[in-house]
């Protein structure tokens, strides 16, 4: 199933419950919902799959997701597979590089 994936840190669970619910009232399919009281694994259970079937990726930017090297791992996955994402700025952090080049 097509579908939005959001990927985030753990600390910013409440801002990407608030753009998934916001999504999902203009019609669009969020999968997973961020949980409302996240847990410690966060999306670890299925995120491999959700990243594989998603036809589009939100990546949350913020000091958190900077500094989460997991989170940074699944961006690099997602950008390899040619994914159709987007960063979402909910504070005011510095782009993590990457060593994927630009495409034209």
């Amino acid at each position: 199933m097509a579908h939005i994936m959001l990927l985030y840190a753990l600390p910013d669970h409440k801002f990407a419950r608030q753009l998934a619910v916001q999504l999902e009232q203009r019609g669009m399919v969020v999968w997973p919902v961020p949980e409302i009281l996240p847990d410690e694994t966060g999306l670890a259970a299925d995120r491999l799959q959700g990243l594989a079937e998603a036809s589009h990726v939100l990546g949350i930017l913020s000091p958190h997701s900077s500094a989460d090297e997991a989170l940074q791992a699944d961006c690099q996955r997602v950008l390899e597979q040619g994914k159709r994402t987007a960063a979402i700025l909910c504070a005011d952090t510095d782009i993590p590089p990457t060593s994927r080049t630009a495409r034209s």
